[in-house]
């Protein structure tokens, strides 16, 4: 008996122990939920959806027009219709990022009212500049990329002799260098910017999720 009484002891005393250690356990970051798997896959869905034409299942990948016999005539009207579905494409998902974002602003108003009532101002005029302030990484590339290809061309156009032709790909790289520094300035100044926006000890819990290699070691003032 004193054998099983000290053992439920042992056992109650280790969930006590267990519900404080959950207790000192710093509840998770909101950011920290992930997007729900429905959306992920909806996503996915239209992401990879087969463009006209296409066989795209059971481990093929091929267009019907390299499949049939076709002239160069017909792959050309084909290959015409494909580019007219991706601008077609974009257009429906420019419209649709449109109605993302409106129906992102009525579920973000329930967001600030859950807020407490003196904060409720800053934190909105917080989020929509970081909105504002948003672009994704793939439109950064894309755009460096492109001005770089378009540079390139330029400077091989000009039929240079190979020295020069060497000293124009030293710019490039150069030119690329400064880009992405321009951008990381930027993003630096976006930070600062937004923490200014906020009280110091909210700046304080927003430098935690800060991941600019250089941080401001002082809070900014508020204007």
């Amino acid at each position: 008996m004193p054998h099983r009484f000290a053992v439920l002891l042992l056992l109650v005393s280790g969930h006590l122990l267990s519900a404080q250690d959950a207790s000192k356990t710093p509840p998770q970051p909101l950011v920290s939920e992930e997007r729900s798997p429905e959306w992920l896959m909806a996503i996915e869905r239209l992401r990879s959806l087969p463009r006209p034409g296409d066989i795209q299942n059971a481990g093929i990948f091929a267009n019907i027009g390299d499949v049939v016999e076709t002239t160069p005539e017909q792959k050309a009207a084909i290959i015409a219709a494909v580019k007219a579905f991706d601008a077609a494409m974009v257009e429906k998902a420019t419209k649709w990022e449109a109605e993302m974002k409106a129906t992102r602003a009525e579920y973000e108003a329930k967001i600030i009212a859950a807020l407490p009532d003196a904060r409720r101002d800053a934190a909105k005029k917080a989020l929509e500049y970081s909105h504002e302030q948003w672009f994704p990484p793939l439109d950064f590339e894309a755009k460096l990329r492109s001005e770089f290809l378009a540079r390139k061309a330029k400077a091989e156009a000009k039929n240079s002799p190979p020295e020069e032709l060497d000293g124009h790909r030293k710019e490039l790289m150069t030119w690329i260098k400064t880009q992405r520094q321009l951008a990381r300035d930027k993003n630096a100044d976006v930070a600062i910017q937004l923490k200014m926006l906020l009280d110091p000890k909210e700046i304080e819990r927003l430098n935690d999720f800060d991941k600019n290699k250089e941080v401001p070691t002082s809070a900014p003032k508020k204007k």
